[in-house]
């Protein structure tokens, strides 16, 4: 596959491509789809530092969360969705207990796009995602094992992306970060 026909691969796989495509969601499971993300920024930082990076760079072109944008990652429309939950409560199915904090979003994200990831830091904002959000007990664990990501050995990191595939597969729409999570496992040899 060429570096075109992989881009437009990842641009076609969008989940949601309109704001129209959100009415009736739940907050609270937009909140469980936005943890998965970032634990797959995570995993995907160790597998292929440089892929993840770009990821997020990507997402961060529009630093300020401040409304749905087709042509922008899916990490951040989740972000924004949860984040701007009063704005859209027409579309949504609200939950006005989640509030995330959209500055320590903001600086993981960025800690992560200059490549030197704070893992502290990350693993507070996982915390307090897991605090306000109803999580299956896999995500729980997975939050839990990649605390230490940057000690874990090849055959547990594929296990997480085995695990990781698995959750976000479960979506009816697969999101740009599952094809490229799944891509990259695969060309590592993770998965």
């Amino acid at each position: 596959m060429s570096k075109l026909e992989f881009i437009a691969s990842i641009t076609e796989a969008r989940m949601f491509r309109r704001l129209s495509q959100v009415k009736g969601e739940s907050v609270d499971n937009l909140a469980s789809r936005l943890f998965t993300h970032l634990l797959a920024v995570r995993a995907l930082y160790e597998i292929d530092k440089s892929v993840a990076v770009k990821y997020v760079a990507d997402t961060l072109q529009f630093p300020h969360f401040q409304g749905f944008k087709a042509s922008s990652t899916d990490l951040y429309n989740l972000i924004v969705l949860v984040l701007q939950q009063y704005e859209h409560a027409d579309k949504l199915f609200n939950n006005w207990d989640i509030v995330l904090p959209e500055m320590r979003i903001r600086r993981v994200l960025r800690s992560i796009e200059s490549g030197k990831i704070d893992s502290g830091d990350f693993n507070e904002l996982m915390l307090i995602i897991q605090r306000r959000t109803a999580l299956t007990g896999l995500q729980i664990s997975m939050r839990r094992v990649l605390s230490d990501a940057g000690t874990l050995r090849g055959e547990q990191m594929a296990q997480i992306c085995r695990r990781l595939v698995i959750l976000m597969r479960e979506d009816a729409v697969q999101s740009d970060l599952f094809i490229l999570l799944r891509k990259t496992a695969q060309q590592t040899g993770y998965l």
